[in-house]
């Protein structure tokens, strides 16, 4: 797995509502092959791409998202195999976060993931800041790529990835610094940096050898591709 230059956030979440068909095709039309989006599991175990524990801020909905039926999300909110079955049509790759809070039913969670996966065999990769979704990614998709998420950046969580089996690191961009990605990269990991919305900010990570920039506006990174 080698992880692309640019990566649309959330599908491209500065030109589209984020985690959305409409998104993914908006990253599409921008020029960006990869979108990064997130996997939430409802009280069916039907996974969906939805980013927040509950669907007030993308839908005006009060609901706990994993308290609420597949059948009665708001429309808009996609469900895995939907997403996809699009990505596919599209020819992109994509990199699926497990996201999970307290009420995350991790074992459902990664189980429907798994299943509609096997599937529906996407290019790409799982990723999250959750050591025991990882694991339990690893158990249930061997031969899928992984990637462990984190704010923090240094040896600790880099041994993390390399225990869990990862073959990159996640980054948050404001913690990036030359020395530690060397040290991620001597130790095999590839490294991806979100969410950078400036072409300065972007500069400033590929100089420290960042591999791929995660961003809301790939328009806008890619119109400067050139300097990255």
């Amino acid at each position: 797995m080698q992880l692309p230059l640019l990566m649309g956030h959330r599908g491209a979440a500065a030109l589209a509502p984020e985690n959305t068909l409409a998104g993914v095709r908006a990253a599409k039309a921008a020029g960006v092959d990869w979108v990064e989006l997130d996997v939430l599991s409802t009280a069916d175990a039907v996974p969906v791409i939805h980013h927040d524990q509950t669907l007030a801020r993308c839908f005006d909905d009060p609901r706990v998202l994993s308290a609420a039926s597949a059948d009665t999300l708001p429309a808009g909110l996609p469900r895995l195999d939907q997403m996809l079955t699009l990505l596919t049509e599209l020819d992109m790759g994509v990199n699926l976060e497990l996201k999970t809070y307290d009420d995350t039913p991790i074992d459902a969670l990664v189980a429907g993931v798994a299943e509609v996966w096997q599937r529906c065999r996407p290019k790409g990769f799982l990723s999250s800041f959750s050591s025991s979704a990882l694991k339990k990614a690893q158990e249930a998709l061997p031969e899928v790529a992984r990637a462990f998420i984190t704010t923090p950046f240094n040896q600790r969580r880099i041994d993390e990835a390399l225990r869990l089996g990862c073959f990159a690191v996640n980054v948050y961009h404001r913690v990036i610094g030359a020395k530690r990605v060397a040290r991620a990269k001597a130790d095999g990991l590839q490294v991806g940096v979100w969410t950078v919305n400036t072409v300065t900010e972007a500069m400033r990570c590929r100089q420290a050898g960042v591999d791929c920039v995660i961003t809301d506006d790939p328009a806008l990174l890619l119109s400067h591709a050139n300097d990255l």
